[in-house]
């Protein structure tokens, strides 16, 4: 029982570091945000690695595994483009709701991950 949730708690890291990357992109702080994001792809990949290597799968691991990389390679990906995008067409004249309504194609990259994930 105990071996089976190995790769799903690395799995979990991924997801941990993802929510981190995004706390950081929210707050400005976009290199945190990279190597969050970099601790994030190392243990997706650790997690697929320990699981073949362990000769374990199960249902709830693809699951967790899929929505964990959407979090980090999709909704932060997206968070990151959506801030930029804001900061760069920030201004004294421009309403916060412009803002958001000229950055908010950022979240097609999160769009596409989902369905790529999907798939």
């Amino acid at each position: 029982m105990v071996k089976k949730n190995i790769p799903n708690c690395i799995t979990l890291v991924n997801l941990f570091m993802g929510c981190c990357a995004l706390a950081s992109v929210l707050y400005g702080q976009f290199v945190q945000a990279f190597f969050f994001s970099m601790a994030s792809g190392v243990a997706d990949y650790l997690d697929g690695t320990v699981a073949r290597v362990m000769g374990t799968k199960s249902p709830i691991g693809e699951q967790l595994d899929s929505l964990a990389d959407m979090v980090s390679f999709g909704v932060v990906p997206g968070a990151i483009l959506y801030m930029l995008l804001v900061k760069g067409n920030a201004g004294p004249d421009v309403l916060p709701i412009e803002l958001t309504l000229a950055a908010s194609p950022a979240f097609l990259v999160s769009l596409f991950a989902a369905i790529r994930l999907a798939k």
